[in-house]
């Protein structure tokens, strides 16, 4: 009998190894399908966030460009018909801003144009609303010179009452101005994050009821199905945070990551605006929660329709050898898949359009795309890093590298890598922002430069003047003020055109500058009005030389590129100012001094040509 049962336990210890080995290679698969799948959604998320972090900073700086746009800083909030046609513009050119404001500082909407179905529209006067009770706008009327602000997702407020259906928005703020704070109001930009989300998860194929959005508090924010909590229209008890309590303490402590829980495996990333938004204002949104999430249930029934056919076939040794030989030809396929996936994802990483360092714990380089190295040594490129880049809270900001003829500006932001707190070294995003940079400061020149003779314009007088009364209170020092008004000027321009006009005043603004000192500020207020700002003068007789010899080289005869020459003379208003003054007052009385010259000039050459 036991010779008899030796075949049988053979076949049995067989079956049961054959079994066994089934089942090790059913559960490899899964865990490899699970690892692909978790890969190839935390790789969608990343892509999500790269992609909103440049809609957040695109928002911010199309907000900037708008508010520094010169001719609208010429118009101002006063002229709302050539704002409105500036905010129509923009808003022709970009369909999926809900709103774009310009409030005052008093809080009141100055301009608006929403967004309609056919097209932006300029809302009337008539309808405009204050928005002095509205939370957000005490953080935006606190905006600093540069500052952006960014709000959390919220529900759009008409006339005191949450819209419905609801319209959860992105409020985007700047100050209205080039190098002010907001004291001439804000820009403000309503943008739709469900539309743009939506659009989002259909570009990237995610699907719709496993992609979420939550506040940095663990409400939900999009899909607006899964509940309202994450506004301030309501709050539900079904939050995310209650819901998957499990799930969210892992993602509080993380930046991104996949895990599984009861309810399914997750993928999630942090999306944080100060990572991709420069001169962000401390009161603006901390960040929010992308997340994935596949329930267990569907992945199980799947796998269950491969399994069940090969535990079925190991009642016979033959089908289920047939049965191992494909499982394991299925498991080296998938783990082919999983290669081809992670060379995938390198050739993005070398693709991607900025650049990419990652070091080791000693500073060793480990990985630098073709983007990285096209903008120099990556070990120059740590070494214009701060010392405090290298801290436990990573940085971001601008460096600066000197090139043969210029200095290149790089927007860097440099992250540590921590698992379960033992460093893993740093990650580092660089970025060429020299062509913005020249472009801004390109704006700035023009903001402040007349346009005909390259002087001063008006505001950059008004800062000028600014800066010698805040001398003259500190230090005691005194300054003059000068106004020339051309005389004679309209008859060169009736005589001779507008061209020699133009000429004259250039010829007039080169003499001037050249009558005074390099620190000295020479202005055109526009026509042939022209202030000049003479610091350190003590006196009114030494003010008054500076005015004869002001006068006397305007008085020279101009040779006109025609071959004529003319002459025109100069009315002049000076007087001294100092830490009493005003910039209002010194301008107001300058200008009177030299209107009270002009009339005596009239009455002397009256009276010479009656004597004549």
């Amino acid at each position: 009998m036991g010779s008899g049962r030796s075949p049988l336990i053979a076949v049995g210890a067989l079956l049961v190894v054959l079994g066994v080995g089934t089942w090790w290679l059913v559960d490899s698969a899964f865990e490899l399908d699970r690892a692909r799948r978790s890969t190839r959604d935390l790789t969608k998320l990343a892509t999500a966030r790269a992609t909103l972090e440049r809609e957040l900073a695109g928002r911010v700086q199309g907000l900037r460009l708008l508010a520094t746009d010169p001719d609208l800083l010429a118009h101002g909030a006063d002229h709302r018909a050539e704002v409105e046609a500036h905010l129509l513009a923009a808003m022709w050119l970009k369909p999926q801003v809900d709103h774009l404001r310009w409030i005052t500082p008093d809080g009141m909407e100055a301009v608006r144009v929403n967004q309609g179905p056919d097209g932006p529209r300029a809302v009337p006067a008539v309808e405009l609303q204050t928005k002095r009770d509205r939370p957000y706008l005490a953080p935006m009327l606190a905006l600093r010179a540069g500052e952006a602000y960014v709000s959390p997702v919220e529900p759009n407020v008409e006339h005191g009452q949450v819209e419905r259906p609801l319209k959860p928005v992105l409020r985007f703020a700047v100050p209205a101005g080039i190098g002010t704070a907001a004291d001439d109001g804000v820009l403000v930009k309503n943008v739709r994050i469900d539309a743009l989300l939506a659009r989002l998860a259909e570009d990237l194929a995610l699907p719709r009821a496993g992609f979420h959005m939550l506040s940095t508090d663990g409400a939900w924010i999009y899909p607006q199905a899964a509940g309202e909590a994450g506004l301030p229209a309501g709050a539900p008890a079904d939050r995310f945070d209650r819901r998957h309590p499990e799930a969210w303490a892992t993602m509080r402590g993380q930046t991104h990551g996949t895990f599984s829980t009861a309810a399914g495996d997750f993928a999630f990333v942090w999306l944080r605006p100060v990572r991709c938004v420069e001169r962000l204002s401390p009161q603006s949104a901390p960040g929010w929660v992308l997340v994935l999430l596949e329930p267990h249930g569907s992945v199980r029934e799947r796998w269950w329709l491969i399994a069940t056919p090969r535990l079925l076939a190991s009642t016979a040794l033959g089908a289920l050898g047939l049965a191992l030989i494909l499982l394991w030809v299925r498991a080296r396929a998938r783990l082919r898949q999983v290669g081809r996936a992670q060379q995938r994802a390198v050739a993005a990483v070398e693709a991607a359009a900025g650049g990419l360092l990652v070091v080791d714990p000693r500073g060793a380089v480990e990985l630098a795309n073709a983007s990285l190295r096209a903008l120099g040594d990556p070990v120059r490129l740590m070494g214009a890093l701060p010392p405090e880049a290298w801290g436990a809270g990573g940085w971001s900001g601008e460096i600066e590298l000197a090139e043969d003829r210029e200095r290149r500006c790089l927007l860097a932001s440099w992250t540590p890598v921590v698992d379960e707190g033992r460093p893993l070294g740093h990650v580092g995003t660089f970025t060429d922002i020299s062509r913005r940079k020249r472009r801004e400061r390109l704006l700035a020149a023009l903001a402040h430069t007349d346009a005909l003779t390259g002087l001063a314009n008006r505001a950059a007088l008004a800062a000028a003047l600014e800066g010698a009364l805040a001398e003259a209170r500190a230090q005691g020092d005194r300054f003059g003020v000068v106004m020339l008004d051309l005389d004679a000027f309209k008859p060169v321009n009736d005589t001779h055109g507008h061209a020699a006009g133009d000429f004259v005043l250039k010829t007039v603004a080169e003499r001037l500058q050249a009558q005074v000192r390099r620190f000295d500020v020479v202005a055109r207020l526009g026509g042939d009005e022209f202030v000049l700002l003479i610091d350190k003068v003590r006196a009114q007789a030494a003010l008054d030389r500076v005015v004869a010899s002001l006068v006397a080289v305007v008085a020279e005869p101009i040779a006109l590129p025609s071959g004529m020459v003319v002459q025109v003379s100069a009315s002049a208003g000076a007087l001294l100012g100092g830490a009493e003054s005003t910039v209002d007052g010194l301008l107001a009385a300058v200008d009177r001094a030299m209107y009270r010259d002009k009339g005596l000039r009239r009455e002397a050459s009256r009276a010479e040509a009656e004597e004549a």
